[in-house]
């Protein structure tokens, strides 16, 4: 968002953050001629440019990400062409009773596609979760077979460019004993290989709260956490 601000900006790129109801919002915007009324409702399909030397997938990888973890990327209602773009990211608020319940435990996560790697472990953190990341096979191998390795939680992504995401679990379970696993994909047909051994099955398509409540779930703190957690463990959510 604030790169295409960035390219498309005269002057100035304002950027505005904080809570909206039970969303917290960030929206971004420029001083340039913004996208004009044939344009605007094509700028998140993929493939869809208006710049020499770009692929049209940025704003559209970035509202598939938003929309995985229950969120949103779009323009706002009141647009008005010719008066510069703005972008609004909007992703949901986790219940206030559950800040705290995630302190102090230790993630890693597995997932060889940069974008999941890197959100997944910032809105972890966010809520207390100190993580780590991997993002291949052999490097998650290296980490949990390392002495020092301490997790409480391993979120693995099945289809690594590499190797299996179940194919850890074995080390897993002989290094790190007290560690819960979920295996993460977004094949329906992965969900049975999650029944030998894991704690819990998630699809890439499940927003982040669910994820979060499934992780509380796994470690027992989803009482600590001041409610029932969204998502039991071997939880299907449906594909989008």
């Amino acid at each position: 968002m604030i790169e295409n601000a960035a390219e498309a900006a005269a002057s100035r790129i304002t950027v505005v953050a904080g809570p909206d109801g039970d969303r917290y919002a960030v929206t971004v915007s420029d001083d340039g001629p913004g996208p004009t009324d044939a344009i605007a409702p094509r700028i998140f399909d993929a493939f869809f440019t208006s710049k020499d030397g770009h692929a049209g997938l940025g704003l559209n990888i970035a509202r598939r990400i938003a929309r995985r973890y229950g969120g949103d990327v779009g323009l706002p209602p009141e647009r008005v062409a010719g008066r510069g773009a703005c972008l609004v990211l909007s992703l949901p608020l986790v219940d206030e009773s559950e800040i705290g319940a995630a302190a102090g435990l230790r993630v890693l996560v597995v997932d060889d596609d940069q974008s999941n790697l890197i959100t997944l472990s910032a809105l972890l953190e966010g809520e207390g979760f100190v993580t780590d990341t991997a993002a291949s096979f052999a490097v998650a191998r290296a980490m949990l077979g390392a002495s020092d390795a301490r997790y409480d939680v391993v979120l693995l992504d099945q289809n690594l460019g590499d190797g299996k995401g179940a194919a850890l679990l074995p080390i897993v379970r002989e290094r790190l004993p007290a560690c819960r696993a979920m295996l993460i994909s977004g094949s329906v047909d992965e969900a049975e290989v999650a029944r030998v051994g894991f704690d819990a099955f998630l699809f890439k398509s499940t927003p982040f709260p669910e994820v979060f409540a499934a992780v509380l779930t796994m470690v027992g703190r989803a009482n600590a956490a001041g409610g029932e957690a969204a998502a039991t463990p071997h939880a299907e959510s449906s594909g989008r």
